[in-house]
């Protein structure tokens, strides 16, 4: 799966803030704490994460460890978790995180280990995959024995406060081999996105919920050719009716938005701030040829890198089939 960056705000920021926010920076998801004892605020209400999955963006669920360090208190909190994103909608399958901060492990590794470990093993037996988040050492730590994780973030932050990048998951910073592939790397904090204060990670997997962001058959822009139904896609490739109701079925099967139709308020949504990407989008709406402004769109893209890096493996894929079905 291509990169893409996810956002973390502590606090629940409320699902138009959230969505805001992820829209301005082209993230494709949140993390969302669900409970902890060693919470300093409310754990996210249901209203937002439910909004945010509505509006297909990721959701990581997050679960603050918090002493006594025991492996008995690890299994029940896993146990708790669970529980939590179930209740949230979360649906078996999907990963869910452990914030694992500096002073637990620094402070009783061996205690740390242990809750952390007895974690991982109640909330794959409730049917999620585990997502461990902490300093290096602790994932170094927690990978040199079996069982892995089912994914790791780092955090490392080589331009604290800073806003930039996203770096790549293939450079973070000392990486070990014993890391699972599925990793990410919070690489800045606290940083204002939208109006909200963030963390940004950049990640390699998917999250409960996510599609139409960062699927190669996530974003469709429906329009009238002949009469008969076609789409756009982000390369600005038009399929026949048959292959768009085959799209159409995929999609909804893995829950993705099919399209956002041009006339509606959806497209401007999708493309805010794009005003050069929905201006080629609606040029090519209007062909009454499959001739595609290719270099214009394309031009149209590398104004929008974030927008990019969001849709890379789309323009990729589509532009691919083009050259094949060329003459």
């Amino acid at each position: 799966m291509p990169d893409s960056v996810i956002l973390d705000a502590g606090p629940d920021p409320g699902v138009q803030a959230a969505s805001t926010a992820a829209q301005a920076i082209g993230a494709s998801g949140w993390m969302a704490f669900s409970g902890g004892r060693s919470l300093v605020f409310p754990p996210w209400s249901s209203t937002t994460v439910q909004g945010l999955l509505a509006a297909s963006y990721g959701v990581l669920p997050v679960y603050a460890m918090a002493t006594p360090l025991t492996q008995a208190q690890g299994l029940g909190d896993g146990q708790t978790a669970a529980a939590e994103w179930r209740a949230w909608g979360i649906p078996s399958g999907s990963l869910g995180m452990l914030d694992v901060e500096p002073d637990f492990f620094n402070f009783n590794p061996n205690g740390c280990l242990a809750y952390a470990n007895a974690w991982q093993e109640a909330v794959q037996a409730a049917g999620y995959k585990s997502c461990m988040y902490g300093l290096a050492n602790f994932l170094d730590a927690f990978q040199s024995t079996p069982p892995s994780a089912d994914a790791v973030i780092v955090a490392n932050y080589p331009l604290p406060h800073q806003l930039w990048g996203p770096p790549d998951t293939a450079t973070i910073p000392n990486a070990l081999a014993t890391w699972p592939q599925q990793r990410g790397w919070q690489y800045t904090n606290e940083v204002i996105v939208g109006s909200v204060n963030v963390d940004l990670s950049v990640i390699n997997f998917s999250l409960a919920g996510q599609g139409g962001r960062n699927d190669d058959m996530g974003l469709w822009v429906r329009n009238q050719d002949n009469g008969e139904v076609a789409v756009i896609d982000a390369a600005g490739v038009r399929f026949n009716p048959a292959e768009f109701n085959a799209r159409v079925v995929y999609a909804a099967a893995v829950n993705i938005p099919p399209y956002v139709n041009l006339t509606t308020a959806d497209f401007a949504v999708a493309t805010n701030g794009l005003s050069d990407l929905a201006m080629q989008a609606a040029k090519i709406a209007g062909l009454s040829t499959s001739t595609v402004d290719v270099p214009a769109l394309a031009a149209a893209l590398a104004a929008n890198q974030t927008f990019i890096n969001a849709l890379a493996s789309a323009v990729a894929h589509e532009l691919g089939r083009a050259l094949d079905a060329a003459p």
